[in-house]
């Protein structure tokens, strides 16, 4: 899949740039990128219910992002379910986005972010998301 290919090309790009020193092909060891994927579904959750819909596509993002990771190091096939459970809880919350949108707003996230060392600001990041998806 296209977009999961990208998403693990910016992270790779992004551990360069953030110097981890225990990548396996370029990637956080499968243990850690799973932790962080647990962490960002609790960071959704906690968006849709406390935050607005773009922070939520925000969050989407970061779940998607360390699924592609996850499926690119241990072989999985976590993106697709992850795509189709985020869609879901989007919509479950009136939050009405199609998975190509949703996919949409993790590369203009993480393309941006792996585009130059320190690329993380949210403020810029919505406003990314939110042209992405139109």
């Amino acid at each position: 899949m296209v977009n999961k290919d990208q998403l693990v090309a910016c992270a790779r790009q992004i551990a360069v740039y953030r110097g981890y020193p225990d990548l396996v092909d370029g990637l956080q060891p499968v243990e850690r990128l799973r932790e962080k994927y647990l962490h960002e579904i609790d960071e959704l959750k906690d968006a849709l219910m406390h935050k607005t819909w773009l922070h939520a596509l925000h969050e989407t993002s970061d779940v998607l992002y360390y699924a592609a990771c996850i499926d690119a190091t241990a072989n999985s096939e976590l993106y697709l379910s992850a795509l189709r459970e985020c869609g879901q809880l989007l919509r479950f919350h009136n939050i009405r986005m199609s998975a190509a949108q949703i996919e949409a707003a993790a590369l203009a996230k993480y393309n941006w972010r792996a585009s130059a060392p320190d690329n993380k600001d949210e403020t810029y990041e919505l406003s990314l998301i939110q042209e992405a998806i139109k």
